[in-house]
């Protein structure tokens, strides 16, 4: 049985061997992971359909564009224990959004 379920957000979807913070992202979501947690990525730009999508995918991690229309549905269909925001601008973004559906998910 999961611990919980945990949110995940960054403006792209990690590119680990293109830059140090995708690095971070991915530690992050593979010790949530490693912790029972239910990971769910929200990006705050468009989805490409590449191998970083597949790989974040083939860890059994959903991934959404965090449209407000997509952050809707998700923080509605689903109680998050915990979002985990990787730089400050997505932060700005998806607190609100959070905040609004979800008040009682850790940031």
């Amino acid at each position: 049985m999961s611990r919980g379920r945990a949110l995940v957000g960054a403006y792209n979807v990690p590119e680990p061997d293109r830059d140090s913070g995708s690095v971070r992202v991915i530690d992050h979501v593979d010790l949530l992971r490693d912790l029972d947690y239910e990971v769910t990525f929200v990006t705050t730009q468009p989805i490409r359909d590449d191998r970083h999508t597949r790989a974040l995918r083939g860890r059994g991690v959903g991934v959404y564009h965090g449209t407000p229309e997509q952050l809707d549905v998700l923080l509605t269909a689903a109680h998050f224990d915990v979002a985990l925001l990787a730089f400050w601008p997505t932060g700005e973004l998806l607190i609100p959004a959070i905040r609004a559906r979800s008040p009682g998910t850790a940031i």
